[in-house]
């Protein structure tokens, strides 16, 4: 409830891109509830979407078009996965060293599996990537930055930042291949 009798509803857009593949259609379903009902939007910080004065009357129609297109809903996605973020990288960005973009879902895969194992599913952990030491997806200051260091898809591993970005990371590890993080 936003305060004022309406409602808003976050949509987690994987590393920000807002597009239509397979199973999951992002930009057509955006795209349906936004000519529908034309309410505000709001685009964060974590490259995520925010559909602003819904109406209490049109929650449930925009919760059955999100599921129609392959959408989640929050409480679908791990925390792990809803605070992380990546640069476009290859081939998109000419800068780009690594891979990011492509490379972050399958990474997170991983660590979701190593995080179930622990017991830690349910911590926030911000994972930032990107395919250059340039920075687009801010990797100096979550918990856990990847950045691009060299051909080979190699990576710095950055430490100890936090969630909301008010700490810097320290380098743990230099030129780690990809493999290794």
């Amino acid at each position: 409830e936003q305060g004022d009798g309406k409602w808003f509803l976050g949509i987690n857009i994987e590393n920000g891109r807002i597009k239509d593949e397979a199973g999951l259609r992002i930009k057509t379903g955006l795209r349906t509830i936004l000519e529908k009902y034309g309410m505000d939007t709001r685009l964060t910080p974590l490259q995520s979407f925010i559909l602003c004065d819904i109406a209490t009357e049109n929650r449930a129609d925009i919760n059955r078009i999100l599921r129609e297109h392959g959408i989640k809903q929050a409480e679908e996605i791990s925390l792990l996965r809803r605070y992380s973020i990546a640069c476009p990288a290859w081939p998109t960005c000419g800068l780009s060293i690594t891979e990011s973009e492509r490379a972050l879902p399958g990474i997170l895969d991983e660590m979701e599996v190593e995080l179930a194992k622990y017991a830690l599913s349910s911590e926030v952990i911000s994972v930032h990537m990107t395919g250059c030491p340039n920075g687009c997806a801010r990797p100096y200051t979550p918990d856990i930055g990847l950045v691009g260091r060299a051909a080979g898809e190699q990576y710095t591993l950055y430490l100890g930042g936090n969630t909301i970005g008010t700490r810097l990371g320290f380098i743990y590890a230099d030129y780690l291949p990809k493999e290794n993080l």
